[in-house]
This record gives C-alpha cells, sequence and structure tokens, in this order.
C-alpha cells in the first residue's frame, strides 16, 4: 500500500522529480513483493500436490466402500474377522504393488458361488488375462456387474447362441471394443442374477427354471442378448390320466410326477410350467405344488374356466355362459382379480389359447370360431367368405390357421396372408402344426373300405413328408423338442415326425385323458 501511494503521489505531482532515495525505496519494495509471490507459489504448489493425493486416497476408498457394499447388499459373506484381515492385506498388496494375490485354497471366496459347472465365481482368484482367448477349450472371466464369473469359450458356439450378440461381442474382430476391469477381465453391466440364468440355460436348455419370475427374467435376458428363446426347444410334456395323475415324457417313456391339486378345475402349460386353476393358481415347481395367485372371487370358484392363459405377465381365466352371448374374463392384479365382460357367441366348454406378443388367439374347436383378445377388447376373427376355421397353430411369435381350404397366417385379429389355397380334388386338411420353422399341414384323404390315410405336408414346399394309415381322430398326439409324437394306444408304438420322415419307437402304454405340450 505504500509503494502505490508513493507511485500514486508521484504520478500526480507531474512537477516534482523523484530522488534517488525514492527510486530505491521503490526498487526495494518491488523486490520484496517479488520474494513474497515466490514463496505463495511454492506454497500453493506443495498444497496442490497434498490435495492430490488426498483425493486418490478418497477415491480408493470410495472404490473399497462401493465394492463392500456391493458384496453385502448382492452376495452376503459371513467370514470371520481374521478371514476379513487376511482380504483386506491381499487387496492392499495387489493395488500397491499390483500383482497378482494368492488365495489360499482352504479360504472360500468372498462371495457365492454359482452351482453350474461352466459357471464359476472367481472373484477371489488373481488370474489376469492379457486377451480373450478363441480357443472354446479355454475359459472367459467375466465382470458382470461386479461378480466375476467364469464361463467356457464353448458356451458361446451352441446351437442357441451361436448367432446371438452375446457370441458376436467375443469375436475377434471385436476384442478392441470390450470394456475391460483392472484384472483385464470383460465388464458387462447386467443384472448378475439374470445373465447367471442364461448361461445356466445355455448349459443346459432342456432344464429351464420352474419358477415364473426367473423365467420371465430368462426371457427378458435373452431378447437382450437375441438368444431365441422357444418354449418347445425345451418345454416338457404332461399327460394327464382318469386318476387326476400326471406323467411326464421323456423322449422314450412316460414317468409318473405327481397329482394334481384336489380343487383344479383347469390345467394349462405357458413357457414350460405347468399351472393348475382351483380355488387359487397354483404352478408345478418339480417338486411341488406352488401358489401364484389371490383366491378366485365366489362366483366363479366352483365353475371350470373355459379358458386360461397368461399374457402381459397376467394370468387370465376366461368364462364362458354365465352371461348370454357374454364372456367374463377376470386377470389377476396386485389387488387381487378384475373381471371385464365381453361379447361373445362361444359358449363350448374348451377353448384353445395362443398367446403371442401382440394379442391371445382363443380358438373354438367345436363351432369353428376364432376370437382375438388384445388385452381390453374381444373380437371374433372372420375369415374371407366366412369360411370356417378348421385348426389353428403357433409358433410364439406367429399365428397360423386352416380357413376353409386355405392356410392363412393371422395378425391383430386378421387374416392378413393367404400362404397356400387347395382345391376341391386336393386332400382335405384337417390339422395343422408348427415345427420350428417348418409349417406342418395335415390332410386327410379316404380310400376304399373306409380306411383314413393321413398325409404330412410341408405348406412352404407344397412336399408330402410322411403317410400314416389309419389315423382316426381319436389318436392322441403332441410335441416335444420341436417334433411332432403320434401315441397309438393300440399297438403301444409311437411316431416321431421331425419334419423330414417318421420313426416309429414303442414305449411305455398311457391312457391319456388331457395331454399338455408346448403345441
Amino acid at each position: 500500500s505504500d509503494l502505490f501511494t508513493m507511485a500514486n503521489t508521484t504520478t500526480s505531482d507531474k512537477q516534482r522529480a523523484m530522488s534517488s532515495d525514492d527510486i530505491q525505496s521503490f526498487c526495494k519494495a518491488i523486490g520484496q513483493i517479488y520474494a513474497q509471490n515466490e514463496q505463495l507459489l511454492s506454497a500453493i504448489h506443495s498444497q496442490t500436490s497434498a490435495v492430490s493425493r488426498l483425493s486418490d486416497k478418497l477415491e480408493n476408498l470410495v472404490d473399497i466402500v462401493t465394492q463392500q457394499l456391493q458384496t453385502n447388499q448382492t452376495f452376503p459373506s459371513h467370514k470371520s474377522e481374521k478371514q476379513q484381515r487376511e482380504r483386506e492385506r491381499d487387496r492392499d498388496k495387489d493395488k500397491d504393488k499390483d500383482v497378482a494375490r494368492t488365495v489360499d485354497e482352504s479360504t472360500p471366496p468372498a462371495r457365492t458361488c454359482f452351482t453350474p459347472s461352466l459357471v464359476t465365481n472367481v472373484s477371489s482368484l488373481g488370474y489376469r488375462p492379457t486377451h480373450i482367448s478363441m480357443d472354446p477349450s479355454d475359459p472367459l472371466w467375466l465382470n458382470v456387474s461386479g461378480t466375476m464369473m467364469k464361463v467356457q469359450r464353448s458356451l458361446m458356439d451352441t446351437d442357441l447362441a451361436k448367432d446371438s450378440a452375446l457370441n458376436a461381442m467375443f469375436h475377434s474382430r471385436n476384442q478392441s471394443l470390450l470394456r475391460k476391469d483392472e484384472k483385464e477381465s470383460v465388464v458387462i453391466e447386467r443384472d448378475p442374477h439374470a445373465f447367471h440364468l442364461l448361461l445356466s440355460f445355455l448349459q443346459d436348455p432342456y432344464s429351464p427354471p420352474q419358477d415364473p419370475v426367473q423365467m420371465d427374467m430368462l426371457a427378458a435376458e435373452a431378447d437382450y442378448w437375441q438368444i431365441p428363446l422357444d418354449p418347445r426347444d425345451y418345454s416338457p410334456c404332461y399327460c394327464l390320466n382318469i386318476k387326476q395323475e400326471l406323467s411326464i415324457f421323456k423322449g422314450q417313456s412316460w414317468s409318473f410326477v405327481t397329482t394334481v391339486p384336489s380343487s383344479t378345475k383347469k390345467l394349462f402349460l405357458h413357457q414350460g410350467i405347468l399351472y393348475s386353476v382351483g380355488e387359487t393358481v397354483q404352478y408345478w415347481t418339480g417338486k411341488a405344488w406352488r401358489q401364484c395367485s389371490h383366491r378366485l372371487p365366489p362366483a366363479v370358484t366352483d365353475r371350470k374356466p373355459n379358458a386360461a392363459f397368461i399374457f402381459n405377465g397376467s394370468i387370465y381365466l376366461v368364462y364362458l355362459g354365465m352371461k348370454i352371448n357374454c364372456a367374463l374374463i377376470y386377470e389377476n392384479t396386485s389387488d387381487g382379480w378384475i373381471c371385464t365382460r365381453h361379447p361373445c357367441s362361444a359358449f363350448h366348454a374348451n377353448l384353445s389359447a395362443f398367446p403371442i406378443s401382440q394379442g391371445v388367439y382363443l380358438f373354438d374347436a367345436f363351432d369353428h370360431q376364432l376370437l382375438y383378445f388384445d388385452g381390453l377388447v374381444m373380437s371374433k376373427v372372420i375369415s374371407e367368405g366366412s369360411k370356417p376355421i378348421v385348426d389353428v397353430a403357433s409358433n410364439g411369435k406367429d399365428v397360423y390357421g386352416i380357413a376353409g381350404r386355405s392356410v392363412v397366417r393371422f395378425d391383430q385379429g386378421c387374416i392378413v396372408e393367404v400362404i397356400r389355397q387347395y382345391g376341391p380334388s386336393a386332400a382335405l386338411p384337417c390339422r395343422l402344426f408348427c415345427l420350428r420353422q417348418t409349417l406342418v399341414l395335415v390332410s386327410m384323404v379316404y380310400r376304399e373300405c373306409d380306411t383314413c390315410v393321413r398325409l404330412l405336408i410341408d405348406v412352404a414346399t407344397d412336399e408330402i413328408r410322411a403317410k400314416i394309415e389309419g389315423w382316426s381322430s381319436d389318436i392322441p398326439f403332441f410335441g416335444y423338442k420341436n417334433k411332432l409324437y403320434i401315441l397309438r394306444t393300440d399297438t403301444s408304438e409311437t411316431l416321431m415326425f421331425d419334419g423330414v420322415g417318421l420313426t416309429s419307437t414303442v414305449c411305455a402304454n398311457v391312457t391319456p385323458t388331457t395331454i399338455f405340450s408346448a403345441f
């Protein structure tokens, strides 16, 4: 301040000349200010370094706390204090010296280990891959939202996953795009539980989860990775006999599994899970029946629903005949059952349900009617010229049918495409099946002495794939692993059609009253 006062006084008094003493004082003051400025800069630099070190320590602490919180919340582990100190010491060594830690085999991992043999928890291992190997026998190390997994590369090359986004992610051309953690494991930001279900399903597609919630998680995860999840690939087949006993088909024979609940009015199959409608809706877990809905309203507790299905995650029950030309549809919500009325002229006991993503088709095989329900409104599907709809089939995405002598495709409750049309001289179309990508038409030809021959025709190519002698209308059939099985109870013979030809096997004789299969 003295310096500036002196400068201002000197500048304002233009007639006065500065003496040598004033100039020396001025220079001395400038030197003192320069020295103080250097000291301040040095202090600021030292403080900046200290702040930077504190910031690094804080980030490390945040990472440790975040990892600990995730461990405690998602995969709680109950370890002794000694084991906790050992893990902390190993973690500090890994951070300070950047070396792989070694863990005693007697020390259990810090997180719960997954059970499938191809999915292993490796959160405590010190493996540090330098690249992603393309060798099918080499493992892949994945960091799924903080949960470490080890899977075999061959799991990505299975028939289900070979054309998926999951397999493409680990292709050699995409290695540079993979996000990796400090252990060089591939980071995947997905729900660990859902991803684990997907890996387990890829390992064993014929043992899907028997819990509806887990099945929905698996379906959503498979859809995200563009993995086709067709229930007909893994859905079991059940048959119910007159004693209300359930048996399961395992490719060669039927095996008894359980009896249905005493209050059961109707059974239906959805995504490989068998449901029972009685006083409540229950599902079969493979070991026991478990309730999954509220108790039904008293008005319908003693009535058998004409149709039961699951659409958009909700259970629907359809009742006909309680009101004239009206269908009552009960939907199970978090607050209980909600009933809506819809105009409907169908009144027969059983309606076959074909749910897809857009809506649900309900087929009345006796009266040859087809209804469409989009979750809000029910309407009748009318064919051109009001031709009767003989049969309906679905592959889970599209719904096909026989309208008169034509094979058609439905969309939004309407016929949008005529796939193939047959003339009066052709064999009479009577049944329709979807085998993966093959649409199979069963046509009927009568011969002398009223003998009947069924022709299995590939609709796309119009080629006859097989002929079956003496297939009457009461012979049961079912679908299993995308193959059509025809059960000949009179000869204990089972015919299997895979879309190309017929093969014959002999299995245990059963007399089912109803068969529940994916198609």
